[in-house]
């Protein structure tokens, strides 16, 4: 086992991904242990003291993204870099690793967003006021991006208006947008459009 842990941390695997890894290699160690194939997983990994692939990976995963980004080396600063493209992605207002990965299967999968995928199910959240995080201009403003996670709209769609939002290069909308346009044509006759901020 010693000679794998090295691996872990530089893989990108789903739990289903680990799951299936696992159930292969259980099947046929458990026979040899003489232990049947349907026993339960508590009992295996508890009882055993055989490590779950998908923890193992996690707990590896993160601690080499916090020894590098705290010792801000030249890997800990291509993690930083990573992580401000994947806000800026995100579009939103607070730092994605605190999101829940599942609302946005839309991001393009790597390296860091499995670590957010494992943050998600470990229920971990990040404090680091090193990390850049978008500002909205004034208080009435929102970011797009949290508007339509809001709608609950399908991962495709959602997927549409990031890319012509970044294209655009829109990241919030003013209150005319956020409150909408309906209830300020009355005191705005002049305006014809939302005001967009970019």
């Amino acid at each position: 086992m010693p000679k794998l842990r090295f691996q872990p941390p530089v893989l990108s695997l789903s739990k289903k991904e680990c799951d299936q890894i696992t159930s292969i290699a259980l099947r046929a160690l458990l026979p040899k242990l003489h232990i049947s194939r349907n026993t339960t997983c508590s009992i295996i990994f508890r009882g055993l003291g055989l490590a779950d692939l998908y923890l193992m990976q996690g707990i590896d995963k993160l601690q080499l993204y916090l020894g590098h980004t705290r010792l801000k080396d030249k890997t800990g600063a291509l993690l930083r870099i990573d992580h401000s493209y994947i806000q800026l992605i995100t579009g939103s207002q607070t730092n994605f690793m605190n999101k829940d990965h599942s609302n946005y299967q839309w991001v393009e999968q790597g390296w860091l967003t499995t670590l957010w995928e494992f943050t998600t199910y470990a229920e971990l959240s990040f404090i680091d006021p090193d990390i850049w995080i978008p500002t909205i201009a004034s208080t009435q403003d929102t970011f797009l991006m949290d508007e339509f996670q809001a709608l609950k709209l399908p991962n495709n769609i959602l997927s549409s208006l990031n890319r012509c939002r970044v294209y655009l290069k829109v990241f919030h909308s003013v209150r005319y947008l956020h409150r909408g346009w309906e209830t300020d044509t009355a005191r705005n006759k002049e305006r014809t459009a939302p005001i967009i901020s970019t």
